[in-house]
């Protein structure tokens, strides 16, 4: 049975350049992993012009339809592995070492093409380089620190391994039988091999754009939940901590509640632009004096909620953190802004039900400690 190899490549042309215009239209109107997106709609462009350029084997010259359509191919190659190296904050994770092996394999493949012309060899060439670079590509992700996770990646790792394995199957069957004058007379085995990779590179492309949503929800949540002002987790947030969160098995459990003593003054005295800042240093010295050992929440306006799950942890802290903030100066404008900070604090009992009468009896606390200052001022 004979296959119209050429419409074949044609059709693939079509569908990865509508693949490409989508991507080019995601990088242009979405800020989130941007560099990796910019590179994977490159890989994109490359296949499709490549795909293009096999298409008219044996019409254009050789260099144009075996030199630049196999360069691109693994050029595409390439920007599939640039981009996930940007999605896993490694840019330049392997950048020599990838350098090198264009290099050998342009070399490689110039030499298959004008003093050893062979399509087989060409074919098997291209196809072991491509496994390393599916190989390279699995390794970055695993360098993801949330790979074990992330399930688009996992995905993605997935498919790359049936690539290695489809390419390794090819050049099997291409050792097996090695009589191939012209890219457009395939056998019916390599026909399929083809479109069995080119169904797999499909599905990476899918991943790509799920790897892409599932990073955009994680920026929505991110700012759903947290506090544009001073990054703390915000009351949102807190909510969904508690929820999570099951009292009774947290019986070492604490809570302390703090606001900034007279931040209305520091708003009515420098502008809320001051008041702004200083609620960010305010936070920043919070969690640095949290750390892991606990999670603070901007509960609202000046009030902050740090949920300990040793009590213990709070009592040491306390005293250090009003020191800190204490010792905190604030240059607005030439003038230094300074305050200090009440606090309550809660301890879980066999008489506290749920986190909101612990956050209740902290809040109540934290009333009585201002009311205290107030008397002595």
């Amino acid at each position: 049975m004979d296959f119209d190899i050429r419409t074949l490549f044609m059709g693939a042309t079509v569908l990865v350049w509508m693949n490409a215009l989508i991507m080019v239209s995601i990088w242009f109107y979405i800020r989130v992993i941007r560099d990796a997106i910019a590179f994977w709609s490159l890989s994109q462009i490359l296949l499709g012009s490549s795909l293009l350029l096999y298409s008219f084997r044996g019409v254009i010259p050789d260099f144009h339809s075996i030199i630049l359509a196999n360069a691109g191919a693994f050029l595409s190659s390439l920007a599939i592995q640039a981009g996930i190296a940007c999605y896993v904050n490694k840019p330049a994770y392997l950048r020599r070492k990838l350098a090198t092996i264009f290099f050998v394999f342009m070399v490689s493949l110039f030499y298959l093409t004008y003093i050893y012309p062979s399509v087989a060899w060409r074919i098997i060439d291209i196809s072991l380089f491509l496994v390393i670079l599916s190989g390279i590509s699995i390794r970055t992700l695993s360098r993801n620190i949330t790979y074990a996770d992330n399930v688009p990646s996992k995905y993605l790792s997935l498919i790359l391994k049936l690539n290695i394995v489809f390419l390794f199957f090819r050049i099997l069957l291409t050792i097996s039988d090695r009589f191939y004058f012209d890219l457009m007379q395939l056998g019916s085995v390599q026909v399929a091999f083809i479109i069995g990779i080119f169904i797999l590179y499909m599905t990476l492309s899918l991943c790509l754009f799920w790897i892409i949503m599932d990073k955009m929800n994680h920026q929505i949540k991110i700012k759903a939940y947290t506090d544009m002002l001073t990054g703390l987790p915000n009351r949102r947030a807190l909510e969904e901590t508690l929820v999570k969160l099951v009292l009774h098995r947290n019986k070492a459990a604490g809570v302390l509640m703090l606001d900034v003593d007279e931040f209305k003054m520091i708003n009515d005295t420098y502008g809320h632009q001051a008041g702004d800042l200083y609620l960010k240093e305010v936070s920043h010295v919070i969690a640095d004096a949290f750390n892991l050992r606990a999670e603070a929440f901007r509960y609202a306006g000046d009030e902050f909620i740090i949920i300990a799950y040793e009590a213990e942890l709070l009592v040491q802290t306390i005293k250090h953190l009003c020191e800190k903030v204490e010792n905190l100066s604030v240059l607005w404008q030439g003038e230094l802004i300074h305050t200090t900070i009440s606090v309550g604090f809660a301890v879980n009992d066999d008489n506290v039900t749920n986190w909101a009468e612990l956050i209740q009896r902290a809040d109540e606390d934290l009333y009585r400690t201002k009311k205290a200052r107030r008397s002595h001022i």
